[in-house]
């Protein structure tokens, strides 16, 4: 073979690796920019998500701290709803009575105007039949537009048997069970670990 023959076949295999290595890293950076383009605009709209969340409403429930015998007897509750941004959108609340219970004093549903930026704002009724003789809920749900469009809001429940409620007996029920837990583990312990 002549070294003009080798010499043009070394120059044509440095040509094309120098071609399909260009090509290659092209490729990649393509590629590399495509997803970082995904990356970048999932990273936007994460954003945009989180930002959904950044008008949240806080609504509070209180009632007195023992609710009636009685079912004539009339009870006071209060929400109250506060935003950490003013808005141009109002805020709606609907409240949820349980069949017997009846609105003596208060709105049941409204809209609070251009709500204003840590501004409390309370939406008390009084109400009749809502008695500690059973258990019974009332709710009220908020809700307002978001700045994209989406539906912000918050809700609340007050229960007229408090020490019945999840909040109330869920303590308990860890506690005996990390109880029925330890006693078990001490009875599955060697006996030799007893006498420790």
């Amino acid at each position: 073979m002549s070294n003009q023959l080798k010499y043009a076949l070394s120059f044509s295999f440095l040509f094309v690796l120098g071609f399909g290595s260009s090509w290659m890293i092209y490729s990649y950076e393509s590629e590399l920019d495509h997803e970082t383009g995904i990356i970048e605009n999932a990273r936007m709209n994460s954003t945009a998500l989180y930002e959904k969340h950044l008008m949240p409403i806080t609504l509070t429930l209180k009632g007195p701290d023992q609710y009636p015998a009685n079912y004539d007897d009339r009870v006071d509750l209060l929400a109250t709803i506060q935003t950490p941004y003013s808005s141009f959108c109002e805020i709606q609340y609907n409240w949820s009575l349980p069949d017997g219970v009846n609105l003596i004093s208060g709105d049941l549903q409204g809209a609070i105007q251009n709500p204003q930026a840590g501004q409390i704002y309370s939406l008390p009724i009084t109400v009749q039949g809502f008695s500690s003789l059973e258990r019974m809920e009332i709710s009220i749900v908020a809700k307002t537009t978001g700045p994209n469009g989406n539906t912000l809001g918050n809700s609340s429940v007050i229960t007229s048997r408090p020490e019945d409620s999840m909040e109330t007996i869920a303590p308990e029920i860890m506690a005996k069970a990390q109880d029925f837990k330890a006693r078990q583990d001490r009875e599955r312990m060697p006996a030799s670990s007893h006498e420790r």
